[in-house]
């Protein structure tokens, strides 16, 4: 046990720092001041614990941005809800289950395909041996080098991996408390466990390549050491900006005050505090808005104090806090009304919704994909991406259509030209469909126009066209429409011209790829895919070759010859591959490749940005990769 705020080492439950002379307990009389609102109170609980709650919650959430968002809120929950809190001394344990819950709620409304077990993990049963040790060396790692080394290997996991790693290896959680808390099986707990080790070894690995001392122990024993060490060594410095939103939000509930008027002053005209990226915490310096405008309204502020203060009286008076309450929490309600995410954080579900469906098994009539065009998406699953001519995916972009300051979403599908295929807007924070599906498709094509205007053109045969005019309405989700039937000859520039008002057509949009992502549950033994396999499209052959890596794991390398006049193979990338139900998903970089097993061979393809970065003949992703090394059994499969 360390000291919260000089880093002293302490003996266990030690009341007091010898160093410093730092309270480290929790008496009852703090937690009765910071129930009844006292902001000293409050600013000491918050500091004493804000290291834990801190990586409590970045064990699960990668986004730093997010992390301090659920930290702030975890806080504010808790002091609410202190009245709940038996023991003054378990405050902390307290404060890190509040915090551990808020980041599995967010996880369970942001990524619920995280709370989903596949069929096939229920029924295999997998073996699983609980490594986790306490016999560990006394080894201290910096605070820079620990938060480093955690970042990098917690990173590499998928959400999913993450979220079990951390509550096993960090909470110490068992495999039945990690399935009940998920509402998952623990079978599927103990595959991804299994997955992620096996991603944490590779980056364990790496990190000892590029010369990172692992004190002679093995993966998993050197991430426990890394947990030790950031749960008792490393000292996140409590950030400013976050306490002062929990202050804000407790003083207006509360109804008390316990603060220093000067000094809550001189802190409220500190700029924001910045997070380790040198970019202000989103969401929370929108939420310390309404404490700076409550300064500016009454000329005094209450509510905000230096984070060194004890718990010492404080003289208040009576009618300003009174004040102070009404206009912080009215003025409160408008600007957290007025939050804005980026477009990044509105359309992620959207973006990873199109992401899983276009690995999905298009026969799997299980699959919900609500947001996606279904009818580009069977598209997409009868050619395969290929549609013999260009390579065919989904791409998308952001722009604001109506100009209102608010960007919208563009998806588009195709290759060399892309047409635009679905197009979301936003509401309080959430993407809304703003087209029909069955409107936007293969035979329709949607122009954008500086003005805001949308004509949607589609045609029924030679006879008869249709043109749709479409207008955002001031909310960004309604839709206000004109219909117009051509019938005959038909000239469409001139339509387009007539009902656009003579403008030209944006057409510079930015669009980028959306990759591919395939189910990567284990669910088999990868090393009898071993040998190698060939695509013998005459000169453009393609070999793929897969050996033996670990017990779990095989090495993956495709080759073959760019252009005609190629004399030899070219290596086209080497990745580690593992056995999912229907092959191989490989990881390359960090993106994926996938053999899907057929009746004798493999069909390769990859993740559409691959794709364009290897600019390949599209026969290596059409044809069927056959064996030409035959197993023991002289069989394929």
């Amino acid at each position: 046990m360390k000291c919260f705020k000089c880093g002293a080492k302490l003996e266990a439950d030690s009341k007091l720092c010898p160093k410093c002379g730092e309270p480290q307990g929790f008496s009852l009389n703090l937690i009765e001041n910071a129930k009844n609102g006292n902001q000293n109170a409050i600013t000491e609980l918050y500091n004493r614990t804000y290291n834990n709650v801190y990586f409590t919650v970045k064990a699960l959430i990668k986004s730093e941005d997010t992390i301090l968002d659920i930290v702030q809120d975890s806080y504010v929950k808790g002091f609410k809800n202190l009245s709940q809190l038996q023991d003054p001394d378990k405050f902390r344990a307290w404060i890190k289950r509040i915090a551990h819950n808020s980041a599995v709620d967010y996880l369970r409304k942001t990524k619920p395909v995280m709370f989903s077990t596949m069929s096939t993990e229920d029924d295999a049963f997998i073996e699983f041996e609980d490594d986790r040790t306490e016999n560990l060396p006394e080894v201290v790692i910096d605070q820079k080098e620990t938060t480093r080394l955690v970042k990098e290997i917690l990173d590499s996991l998928s959400d999913e991996q993450r979220l079990v790693v951390g509550m096993f290896y960090y909470e110490q959680m068992s495999v039945k408390e990690i399935a009940q808390t998920l509402c998952i099986s623990e079978n599927t707990v103990k595959s991804r466990l299994s997955y992620g080790r096996k991603k944490i070894e590779m980056q364990v690995k790496e990190l000892e390549k590029k010369g990172t001392k692992l004190y002679s122990l093995a993966p998993l024993p050197f991430l426990l050491l890394l947990f030790k060490n950031m749960d008792a060594q490393a000292m996140e410095i409590p950030n400013t900006a976050v306490l002062q939103s929990i202050q804000q939000e407790c003083t207006a509930v509360s109804g008390a005050g316990g603060t220093n008027t000067e000094n809550v002053l001189k802190a409220s005209t500190k700029p924001a505090v910045k997070t380790a990226g040198g970019t202000a915490a989103k969401g929370i310096a929108a939420k310390i808005i309404a404490g700076i405008t409550t300064a500016v309204i009454i000329g005094t502020t209450v509510g905000i104090v230096a984070l060194n203060q004890k718990e010492e009286p404080q003289q208040e008076t009576q009618q300003i806090t009174q004040e102070t309450q009404q206009i912080t929490q009215e003025t409160q309600e408008v600007t957290e009304n007025e939050i804005k995410l980026s477009p990044e954080e509105v359309y992620k579900p959207i973006l990873d919704e199109y992401s899983l469906a276009m690995g999905a098994d298009p026969n799997d009539e299980t699959a919900e994909f609500p947001n996606i065009n279904y009818v580009m998406m069977n598209y997409y699953y009868q050619y395969g991406g290929y549609d013999g001519t260009y390579f065919t995916g989904f791409y998308y972009d952001y722009y604001d259509i109506d100009g209102n300051g608010t960007d919208e979403l563009l998806i588009g599908y195709g290759s060399k030209f892309k047409d635009v295929v679905d197009v979301y807007g936003t509401k309080d924070n959430k993407p809304q469909k703003l087209i029909d599906e069955y409107s936007l498709g293969e035979r329709s094509q949607l122009y954008i126009y500086p003005d805001g205007t949308m004509l949607l053109f589609g045609s029924g045969g030679a006879e008869l066209n249709i043109i749709d005019t479409y207008k955002i309405k001031e909310d960004g989700v309604s839709l206000s429409v004109e219909s117009e039937t051509y019938e005959g000859a038909f000239d469409l520039d001139s339509a387009l011209a007539e009902k656009s008002n003579n403008q030209e057509a944006v057409e510079d949009f930015d669009w980028k790829p959306i990759d591919t992502k395939w189910d990567t549950e284990s669910s088999g033994n990868s090393e009898e895919y071993i040998g190698q396999y060939i695509n013998g499209n005459d000169w453009n052959a393609g070999i793929i070759t897969i050996e033996a890596n670990d017990s779990e794991s095989v090495k993956v390398r495709l080759e073959t010859f760019r252009n005609m006049s190629d004399q030899e193979l070219s290596i086209i990338f080497e990745g580690t591959g593992y056995a999912v139900a229907d092959g191989l998903v490989v990881d390359v970089s960090g993106k994926q490749v996938k053999l899907i097993k057929k009746d004798i061979g493999f069909i390769l393809d990859a993740a559409p940005s691959l794709k364009m970065e290897w600019g390949l003949d599209p026969y290596i992703y059409t044809g069927e990769y056959v064996s030409i090394m035959p197993m023991e059994d002289d069989s394929y499969f």
